[in-house]
């Protein structure tokens, strides 16, 4: 399962640099969440498998960066880009929908000449 694997991943590394907080947030915005984006992006009806993901990521990843578990209020707020005051800590369970979306809106042309096999793409 997709989704299994790539958590996994995720709880490895956090256990590998758990105390090297200084590293543990590149690594999970700037290399793991680029995979669990293309999943949004791709598949269908993700959003319930990104439901232990998001567990992970309230529980571990935001314990082990601010010293404690954050209230729904918190968390909302840390989704926020870090221009804005957040840390950019996606929801992606939130998320999956809307970012599926946007993928096949913007792709549907492209599409649909490749599934009609039409000679020019541009």
């Amino acid at each position: 399962m997709v989704g299994q694997k790539t958590f996994g991943c995720f709880e490895i590394t956090h256990k590998m640099i758990l105390k090297q907080h200084i590293v543990l947030y590149p690594v999970f915005t700037k290399g793991l969440c680029s995979r669990w984006t293309h999943f949004q992006r791709t598949v269908l009806d993700i959003s319930e498998l990104f439901k232990p993901l998001e567990t992970i990521i309230r529980n571990q990843l935001i314990a082990a960066l601010i010293g404690q578990e954050v209230i729904d209020a918190e968390r909302q707020f840390l989704v926020l880009f870090l221009r804005h005051g957040g840390l950019g800590l996606t929801n992606y369970q939130e998320t999956a929908k809307t970012e599926y979306n946007y993928s096949t809106q913007i792709t549907a042309k492209l599409t649909d000449k490749i599934y009609n096999q039409k000679p020019n793409l541009s």
